[in-house]
């Protein structure tokens, strides 16, 4: 009885210190499933600014404004583009000042990179659950 009893005070104190599970955001949310959905479907290739870079650096907010600013040129993927919208909106981000800050990237890569390195993002963005992310 003894030892029912410490297993379940050991229990109740592990509970106690683990982080409670963080609040996703829908957005990110759907970015996730609508990159997988076009990844899976794409039939025409094109190339875009590489974004790579700015991935690299914390999926901050010049990505993100990038990124949109690159699918809303192609006007691809319209429901993917006004979610990302709406998710930096509720980031408070100005794109166009976070914009004047990045530099072209001379190198072009296929949008299925870009899609890709969104992916990515949002899914750490999501697991991290930022409500801002700042540069």
């Amino acid at each position: 009885m003894e030892m029912m009893m410490m297993v379940l005070l050991v229990s109740a104190a592990a509970q106690l210190v683990s982080p409670a599970p963080r609040k996703q955001n829908l957005n990110l949310n759907h970015i996730i499933n609508l990159v997988a959905e076009i990844r899976k479907n794409i039939t025409q290739e094109f190339f875009v600014e590489d974004v790579t870079a700015l991935a690299d650096n914390g999926c901050k907010n010049d990505f993100l404004c990038k990124v949109e600013s690159i699918l809303q040129s192609h006007g691809k993927e319209e429901t993917l583009v006004r979610n990302l919208g709406t998710y930096i909106q509720s980031l408070n981000v100005n794109c166009t000042k976070e914009l004047e800050k990045v530099p072209k990237s001379e190198v072009s890569k296929p949008v299925t990179n870009l899609l890709q390195q969104l992916d990515r993002c949002s899914k750490w963005l999501n697991f991290n659950a930022q409500s801002s992310s700042s540069n």
